[in-house]
């Protein structure tokens, strides 16, 4: 073993610490009272693995790796698995989590578990995209994504994912936008927390949105700013409901939030409407939009009513008549003309737009092939600048 490995293994004791990295190696220590603990990595596809050492009480394993590449791994003792304790990044396996060691040029997913919610009386996990640039220190936006579980790479999504992980590390690299902590925060009672009024849906739906708006600005925003260095640039997003509700906080918290984007979001609920509530707002906020729906039903078919396009319609032509300036026509049937989706379109310079998916329906998928325009759209303005003062 190289000198600088053994002299950090001599420093542990008898406690195991973080993956050492240095270089195109990982010294990886694990401690548990085991006759044998054998490593195991999607680095040999989560074949045989190698036997670790042992050292006092500390297993341990010297790994080759390529550092610019991510890979997961876990310990397997027995017919026990376990996750390295001392690793906060993990990756989402086909039947669970993983430990994983991120690349130098990609970014790495941190699970926050069991954060308490004074606001609704119940806890759950966020999970961190931390890129790069946050790893080193460098103050970051933040951007908070609804439906937590399903916006990374995850397998076990129940209804598909965003991979917005992969697409944040390919825009980043590219430099199409800043690097920027995604904070995906877990949905518990999902249509309560992401409504703003009442309404029958199997059960009637108590509104719940401002008290999980008050959760993420009082509780889980302290949290992120103790942990990483962080602009005071905050978006928000989300899909169907997230994305209703995403749009909803960012128009109530305008000295908050600074843009938001909203996929096929249920601008369907009323008492009051949110065209309603955009056009009794007296002073309209200084915040960039992002507005999406698909044009196709779940039977592939083409209309006005489909993906919640009509009411995502009737929402921009409403921003636009309070004084907005956006990059996309006024739309009121399926015949008029839209902004097609498209991914080398132009980004435009105006503060919103609406984009139509053409033969998109209301699904996961559909969310993930737009992330990446709607992403360089809403960090537009800070693409080539990261002039935003670090939170104190």
């Amino acid at each position: 073993m190289d000198s600088i490995f053994s002299t950090h293994l001599e420093s542990l004791k008898e406690c195991a610490s973080t993956p050492f990295v240095v270089g195109d190696k990982a010294l990886i220590t694990f401690v548990l009272d085991a006759q044998q603990v054998q490593f195991k990595s999607d680095l040999d596809d989560w074949g045989e693995g190698l036997s670790m050492n042992k050292e006092g009480n500390i297993w341990w394993l010297l790994v080759d790796i390529d550092s610019q590449q991510s890979f997961s791994y876990k310990f397997l003792v027995g017919e026990d698995w376990y996750c390295d304790p001392h690793n906060p990044y993990i990756s989402f396996g086909p039947e669970a989590e993983n430990s994983c060691i991120p690349g130098a040029c990609q970014g790495g997913i941190v699970a926050v578990r069991d954060v308490y919610s004074p606001q609704l009386n119940n806890s759950r996990t966020l999970y961190v995209y931390v890129p790069p640039a946050a790893r080193n220190g460098t103050p970051c936006p933040i951007m908070y994504a609804q439906d937590g579980f399903n916006v990374f790479s995850n397998p076990r999504a129940p209804f598909g994912h965003w991979g917005m992980d992969t697409t944040l590390d390919d825009l980043i690299e590219k430099q199409q936008i800043p690097p920027i902590i995604v904070v995906a925060v877990g949905a518990r009672a999902r249509g309560h927390e992401y409504s703003w009024s009442s309404f029958e849906y199997d059960v009637e739906v108590i509104p719940k949105l401002e008290q999980y708006t008050d959760f993420i600005m009082d509780t889980i925003h302290p949290l992120i700013l103790e942990r990483w260095c962080c602009t005071k640039d905050i978006g928000v997003l989300g899909g169907s409901l997230g994305g209703s509700s995403a749009f909803w906080m960012a128009w109530h918290h305008r000295d908050f939030f600074s843009r938001v984007a909203s996929f096929s979001g249920s601008f369907w609920m009323e008492n009051p409407s949110m065209m309603e509530i955009v056009e009794n707002t007296i002073e309209i906020p200084n915040i960039r939009i992002y507005l999406d729906a698909g044009d196709t039903n779940s039977e592939g078919i083409i209309e006005w009513e489909a993906d919640n396009l009509k009411f995502v319609a009737d929402l921009h032509n409403t921003l636009c008549s309070c004084g907005y300036n956006s990059s996309a026509p006024i739309a009121k049937s399926i015949e008029d003309s839209v902004f097609v989706w498209d991914e080398e379109a132009p980004i435009p310079k105006e503060r919103v737009c609406m984009v139509v998916g053409k033969g998109h329906r209301h699904r996961e998928e559909d969310w993930a092939k737009r992330m990446r325009w709607a992403l360089r759209f809403l960090y537009e303005d800070l693409e080539k600048s990261m002039s935003a003062r670090i939170q104190q």
